[in-house]
């Protein structure tokens, strides 16, 4: 597996702009979560955090988050 680097700076970029560089990437049995910023996993956040959509690979999560910056703090 190798990510695009271009989809890769294209989220970085983002979250340097707009999210003080703060860029989450998480890997579950259930596949890959990109999101903008740094949630809180507490009991509270912890349905928000599996309630996010899954993509299957990490260059779908990264290319996801370049069309919908999705972040946590929706």
């Amino acid at each position: 597996m190798e990510i695009e680097k271009v989809k890769l700076q294209k989220v970085i970029d983002w979250a340097d702009g707009n999210y003080d560089g703060h860029l989450t990437i998480m890997k579950f049995t259930s596949g890959w979560k990109v999101l903008f910023g740094t949630p809180e996993v507490d009991i509270k956040n912890r349905e928000r955090l599996q309630d996010l959509p899954s993509e299957m690979g990490l260059n779908e999560a990264v290319g996801v988050a370049n069309e919908l910056h999705r972040s946590f703090n929706y």
